[in-house]
């Protein structure tokens, strides 16, 4: 089930997404693998663990964790133009060829025009070097392109990727196809198998890579509530809140 929630004074919107990575497969009250709660985080710290959360350490670019309203938030600023700030999965933590991402934040209001980015893949994600398999990207509550979400409310993404030569089954019905993804938010499948896939990504290679940025040109901020990578298909439905 996927939430959405106004938050008045926040200078911010949030979104979510969820990727699932496997072969043909249904989840039931399917527990991610890697979970980045803002509520189970001290408020001042950054996350650790199976994730790193990186910035250029500048006052105009930074992480960290903050209270808006009595809830907690990792604040992801960068105003620099230059450098972009993320959180990622750490190397091999997820080794699987379908994986489900989970987002859930809320887009900084007059924060900038800059993209937001989600991406899959692995090694250093350098788009170069053909590391980045797929990508969506959001700004000014368009994701991929179209108006979706409402800046300053909170939005639950869920992006489901299968990097295998197969179609891969989950949840109640739903089928994403290969070298595609399936994208929900607010618990309504807003695209169907769209391919946005790296064509030199090669089939069946682990997306073991999982992240959520800046972009190195443009101002942007985000309010981050929730980041669950699963790795597996899973239906918003079949998520553990």
């Amino acid at each position: 089930m996927m939430c959405q929630q106004s938050l008045l004074s926040l200078p911010a919107l949030t979104c979510c997404l969820v990727l699932l990575g496997a072969p043909a497969q249904t989840a039931s009250a399917a527990e991610p693998r890697i979970d980045v709660n803002a509520e189970d985080i001290t408020v001042g710290e950054v996350p650790k663990g199976d994730v790193q959360a990186l910035s250029a350490g500048s006052p105009n670019v930074f992480f960290e964790t903050v209270e808006v309203d009595g809830e907690k938030f990792l604040k992801m600023d960068d105003q620099s133009d230059t450098t972009p700030v993320f959180l990622r999965t750490k190397s091999q933590r997820i080794q699987s060829p379908v994986v489900t991402l989970r987002f859930q934040g809320v887009e900084m209001k007059e924060a900038g025009d800059g993209d937001f980015k989600i991406q899959l893949g692995t090694g250093g994600m350098r788009s170069k070097e053909n590391e980045v398999a797929l990508g969506f990207s959001m700004v000014d509550g368009r994701f991929h392109g179209s108006p979706r979400y409402a800046v300053g409310e909170l939005v639950d993404v869920v992006v489901v990727a299968n990097n295998t030569d197969e179609p891969v089954a989950y949840g109640d019905g739903n089928t994403v196809m290969p070298q595609s993804a399936d994208v929900w938010i607010d618990g309504d499948k807003i695209i169907q198998s769209v391919k946005t896939y790296n064509k030199a990504y090669p089939v069946n290679n682990n997306l073991d890579i999982a992240e959520v940025r800046t972009h190195s040109t443009g101002k942007q901020g985000f309010l981050i509530k929730r980041f669950a990578v699963y790795d597996q298909a899973v239906s918003p439905d079949d998520m553990v809140d």
